[in-house]
């Protein structure tokens, strides 16, 4: 039976303590083929402990025991996930779309950052 993981911390953590037991990425590589029925390439075990390597395909998420989906960005103004972009965010308007007296409301109620 597979193990799953929550992230890829967790995985990294039992790959490196493969490595110190044995001694050799591919020897991790056939371990972990014994234990799952998968056996992971010996660069991509080295990339995920050494090099902080996040495996993007659904194909190779689920065949190392991660979960299939990543986690969605959370908007820091709403606290919830868009699809695309934060449907709130305002593009600032030319100065010419302004009439005189919007321009002198703006210039004289303007705040320093």
């Amino acid at each position: 039976m597979m193990k799953k993981y929550k992230n890829t911390d967790e995985l990294r953590i039992d790959l490196k303590e493969a490595f110190s037991r044995l001694g050799h990425w591919q020897l991790v590589a056939e371990e972990w083929e014994r234990i799952n029925g998968y056996k992971p390439n010996r660069g991509t075990c080295y990339a995920i402990c050494e090099k902080k390597y996040e495996p993007k395909t659904v194909k190779l998420r689920a065949k190392l025991g991660l979960p299939v989906l990543c986690l969605a960005p959370i908007c820091p103004e709403h606290g919830v996930v868009h699809i695309g972009r934060c449907p709130t965010r305002v593009m600032p308007k030319r100065l010419d779309s302004f009439t005189v007296k919007e321009l002198r409301y703006m210039f004289e109620n303007r705040r320093e950052i």
